[in-house]
């Protein structure tokens, strides 16, 4: 199997997004990765995905993550596995961009699995749900 981009270019896609931007290293239909760089004091929505997992590396900077009921805050060589349905979030609290490489994986590890949340209250709310179906 090639580990050439997905857009088959020398170098991968680049897709800007309000928190930073990611770009897509490798992708297949059961998992695919990504490097995400989060600007300094932005974060990520809250959200969850119906079919795939992910697996979060800390490659450079420190992360605030919130992954089910618990929050943690992880530095370079770091790692949290989030399984699917879990509730999750990113944050960096610092001044340095934070970046991760996400691997990933699952039955189908399509972009538009993220059921997005408008706010910490809608979070409580899934995990709420999500809790009594564990």
């Amino acid at each position: 199997m090639s580990t050439t981009p997905t857009n088959g270019a020398a170098t991968p896609e680049r897709r800007d997004r309000a928190w930073g931007h990611y770009e897509v290293l490798f992708a297949c239909n059961k998992y695919q990765v990504r490097r995400l760089v989060v600007s300094p004091k932005c974060s990520l929505e809250y959200q969850f995905h119906e079919d795939k997992n992910e697996e979060w590396f800390v490659a450079e900077g420190k992360a605030e993550i919130r992954a089910g009921w618990e929050r943690q805050f992880l530095k370079v060589g770091d790692s949290k596995s989030i399984p699917a349905g879990m509730p999750h979030w990113i944050s960096n609290p610092s001044m340095e961009p934070l970046v991760i490489v996400e691997i990933q994986h699952g039955h189908d590890v399509r972009d538009d699995d993220s059921v997005k949340l408008a706010d910490y209250e809608a979070f409580k709310e899934v995990l709420e749900a999500w809790g009594r179906h564990q």
